[in-house]
């Protein structure tokens, strides 16, 4: 072996001076190393190449800027396979753990200072590893490329170029096989880290292992093919070992599960083999509903809950200008309610989307004239499949049937004329009825309309059409179950609510039926297959420059797996000729047709042995469904204060669907607990359980004040040392039974004064003959015992919470810090996820934003609130909420995540009766300025 490779071998396995780096890390040499090798049995394979770049000076637990490359002259052809072109680069730095010496200086001997400094160097010296300091000695940067004998390669920065390097290629079939693994273990590892961090579909990440493990025949990692069970396949056939718990993750849209699936896709590994020649299995066997008790009296229902199928959701407004509050508010959140908690890493715009599909755009000509032509509305649906195409409409009381209409039908006629993709006829399919139909070839816009009466409905479903109609005609709608009267008499429609939803048992019924659970399944496989087309022509023009893209031109050359295509169902892509593919079952990715009119009448036999496991466990756990109901009214208490209050109920419930969890409330009660003022978070529960003895008020404050860093909750120990300074105490009214029978009187403790025990541990115990409390500190605990106060209130409940306003308190600063820490790691992922497609597919910032949304379904967006940024100086994403190239350690002069702006306190309670579960809230939401 040459002595250029013999030195290569020992820097690269850190053999080098003896000096051993963990995870197979070299050690910096005083000059940058470089070498490249090829096979020469194989000449066409790609070769594989490493560059090392000594870091000058100390560079102590801070990253650098990651290394790019790319030829540094013309290689010679500008279309087709170009020599010498870098592919699939890997940039790592080289980190050894090191101890600085003590940052301060040994104080003067006096008033314990020094053996304070000393207890801090023998902790220091102590310490574990992963809380060492971290010194990088080198930058690394592995890479892959076309066949060449020579290499001319620029390595360069955010700085700038760092040095120019020719290569000669070397051809040694060992060493190009050594250093191909070692480059797949860093690719991977980066890969799977990458995956852990991300807030967003990790396709791109997924497809690349994928792909390049078929290509270059290397194993795929442990990580990539583990399955939760969710989805039942040959390589997995044992199913979920909670078939309920996977099937309510299935419906919810969890990413894992779509990120199992599309992992599988891409390796080639089918989650549903053999021909689709069974029928479709049977539904779970549900119980009864129950006989629903007499209601006293007329039951108010509003006329347009007659309009509803009984299989349908239902989100009443109540009037337009309710609708607009909510809209309003789902604006000031960037489109998404839900970023009122939290900030995800994809924006989906689905509700934007339905509204174009509907052709229901909401402008300020509609914002003026909705009140005075609008009495009530309501969306109603069979699911919630947003992104996967929902079964949606919309339904809309006129108070002047004319002018509703001609809104309606001018909207519909301006677009078909403006749009020649766009068509609007009358739609015979409805048995004489008059529906008309505005549609686009691809899905984006597909809405039917028609009207009865005084009510308009608008569905992208032809299926919901259907039911709409035949309510009208036969009156058995949902307005006309018992439940929903029912409903009515525990949310009355006097309420007012400005939200008001109803989630019948037909409808959650139907979300399990064998039918939609199976097209969802079916339809996560068609979402993998387009975002593989996707991803494999972005992968072919990188590394080719031009040629076939065709679905099977790329299945041929590797870019796509050899089962690509082969569906049960029958169904396939079609290429549009412009960079789009579209389902010839479904229609183009996030404008489905809605589940509701996709016929199946046969799946394979992995699909029926899914299913059945499915509904096997709901015949025999979970065959009662009850219905859910919200209602959601808003007031002014205050100036700058808009006050939500919020009733939701299962009626009819039954509590042993849940097993032991409901058997542990005790029975309703009108007694509660009156803190302290100063208690911020105040938490109650009314329980019975033999441990504790007789029914008892198990109660538990904080109060407002500094609380313990969380990262010093890290083992038993420590935890227990940072529980001691938390600034709260435990509590229960009348005294529980359960210490005082623990064994040799741990329960009772040594008596330290009046009332007050110390247990082991430091644990104090403080009781009066009517209360028992426990906590740390004992100036607490009788703080809590003179303010505390059994006291009668109205309402019964067993548990109740009340949290004051955070703004402003002492945990603010804490809840910023956690929030920050938590969401940090995920802002900077979205960036290193915009920096992969840019790099690895070779695209332009304009383009990588495109592509990246196309792959994903979604804008890539900052769980910080800011915007991602392309900096050309650095060549490099960033975000705006960061302020610099990467998050800082601590947030940001400004940052406040999204509760803490609009939170003003709140308080709930939750009451379980025999037959009905309900909960009460009531949210100050501090209104923007």
């Amino acid at each position: 072996m040459p002595h250029r490779i013999v030195r290569f071998t020992f820097i690269f396995f850190g053999i080098a001076l003896g000096i051993g780096i963990p995870g197979g890390g070299s050690v910096a040499t005083a000059q940058p190393v470089a070498f490249a090798f090829s096979d020469p049995q194989n000449p066409s394979l790609w070769g594989v190449g490493v560059i090392e770049i000594p870091v000058e000076g100390e560079v102590i637990d801070r990253r650098l800027p990651p290394l790019a490359i790319a030829p540094s002259a013309p290689t010679g052809q500008q279309q087709g396979l170009i020599p010498g072109q870098v592919l699939f680069p890997l940039t790592e730095e080289i980190r050894v753990a090191v101890r600085p010496p003590s940052e301060q200086p040994i104080p003067e001997p006096g008033e314990g200072r020094l053996l304070g400094r000393l207890r801090n160097l023998i902790r220091e010296v102590g310490s574990p590893v992963d809380q060492q300091h971290q010194q990088v000695l080198a930058r690394r940067i592995t890479f892959l490329f076309q066949p060449t004998n020579q290499l001319q390669l620029r390595v360069s920065d955010a700085v700038g170029p760092i040095q120019d390097f020719p290569i000669t290629v070397q051809a040694d079939a060992n060493a190009r096989r050594e250093l191909l693994t070692a480059w797949w273990d860093g690719y991977t590892r980066g890969a799977a880290d990458q995956i852990q961090r991300g807030d967003y579909p990790t396709r791109v990440e997924s497809y690349l292992v994928a792909m390049l493990s078929g290509r270059l025949s290397l194993p795929l990692p442990d990580w990539y093919l583990q399955q939760s069970g969710i989805i039942r396949s040959a390589s997995n056939p044992s199913g979920s070992d909670d078939p309920i718990w996977g099937t309510l993750s299935l419906i919810g849209g969890a990413n894992k599960v779509a990120s199992e699936v599309f992992r599988s896709v891409a390796a080639g590994v089918s989650i549903d083999n053999g021909p689709a020649d069974l029928a479709l299995p049977a539904p779970p066997v549900w119980a009864p509903d129950p006989p629903m008790p007499e209601v006293g009296g007329e039951v108010e229902i509003e006329p347009l809950a007659k309009a509803v199928p009984p299989e349908c959701f239902y989100l009443r407004y109540g009037s337009f200008e309710n609708y607009l509050w909510f809209k309003n508010l789902t604006q000031q959140n960037g489109g998404d309610i839900a970023r009122m908690v939290l900030i995800r890493g994809l924006a989906d715009d689905a509700a934007q989307r339905l509204e174009k599909q509907l052709n229901l755009q909401m402008t300020e000509l509609s914002k003026t004239m909705g009140p005075a032509i609008i009495d009530d509305q309501a969306i109603i649906g069979t699911d919630l499949y947003l992104a996967n195409g929902a079964s949606m409409g919309v339904l809309l009381r006129a108070k002047q049937n004319f002018l509703l209409r001609t809104s309606l039908q001018g909207d519909r006629k301006r677009l078909a004329s403006s749009n020649q993709s766009v068509t609007l006829v009358e739609d015979d399919g409805f048995d004489g009825e008059q529906v008309s139909l505005l549609s686009s070839a691809d899905g984006q816009v597909r809405s039917f309309m028609t009207e009865a009466g005084d009510v308009f409905f608008v569905t992208n479903s032809r299926h919901l059409m259907k039911r709409f109609l035949e309510v009208q005609r036969s009156g058995q709608s949902l307005a006309a179950t018992p439940m929903f009267a029912s409903a009515r008499t525990s949310i009355p429609v006097s309420r007012n609510d400005s939200v008001f939803a109803y989630f019948s048992p037909d409808m959650i019924r139907g979300l399990v039926s064998p039918k939609s659970l199976i097209e969802l399944r079916r339809r996560m496989v068609t979402q993998s297959e387009t975002a593989l087309v996707q991803l494999a022509r972005l992968a072919a023009l990188q590394e080719n420059g031009a040629g076939a893209t065709d679905i099977d031109s790329l299945v041929e050359a590797g870019y796509l797996p050899r089962t690509f295509g082969n569906r049960p169902d029958g169904g396939g892509l079609i290429d549009l000729g412009n960079g789009q593919v579209i389902d010839t079952m479904r229609g183009k990715i996030g404008s489905y047709l809605p589940i509701a009119d996709v016929e199946i009448e046969t799946v394979t036999a992995d699909e029926a042995a899914w299913y059945q496991s499915i509904a096997a466990a709901y015949s025999k756990d979970f065959s009662t469904i009850d219905p859910l109901m919200v209602g959601i009214a808003r007031s002014t208490p205050a100036p700058g204060i808009e006050r939500l209050t919020i009733h939701g109920e299962m009626s009819p419930f039954r509590v042993e669907k849940f097993g032991k969890y409901g058997q542990y409330l005790g029975q309703p009660t009108n007694m509660a607990m009156r803190f302290a003022a100063d208690d911020l978070i105040a938490a109650q529960a009314h329980v019975a359980s033999p441990e504790l003895g007789p029914p008892t008020h198990l109660f538990a404050a904080v109060k407002d004040t500094v609380p313990p860093d969380i990262e010093d909750f890290d083992g038993i120990l420590r935890t227990f040392r940072t529980l001691k300074n938390v600034p709260g105490y435990l509590g229960a009214w009348p005294q529980p039974g359960m210490l005082d029978r623990l064994p040799l009187g741990l329960g009772v403790g040594t008596p330290v004064g009046p009332g007050m025990n110390r247990l082991i541990g430091g644990v104090y115990r403080v009781t009066d003959g009517s209360f028992s409390l426990l906590g740390f500190d004992p100036a607490i605990l009788q703080n809590a015992a003179s303010n505390l106060e059994a006291v009668e209130v109205t309402e019964p409940a067993q548990v109740r919470l009340a949290i004051g306003d955070l703004r402003g308190s002492q945990f603010e600063p804490w809840i910023i810090e956690q929030a920050y820490q938590m969401t940090a790691p995920k802002s900077l992922a979205g960036a290193s996820f915009l920096n992969l497609v840019g790099l690895q597919f070779d695209l332009s910032p304009e383009e990588t934003l495109q592509k990246s949304a196309e792959i994903l379904g979604g804008r890539v967006q900052c769980p910080l609130g800011g915007e991602y940024r392309y900096d050309q100086a650095s060549r490099r994403w960033s975000s705006t909420a960061w302020g610099a190239a990467e998050p800082p350690v601590s947030p940001p002069a400004g940052y406040v995540p999204p509760p803490l702006r609009w939170f003003a306190g709140g308080q709930a309670s939750l009451l379980q009766e025999s037959n009905r579960l309900s909960v009460d809230a009531m949210i100050d939401r501090r209104l923007e300025p």
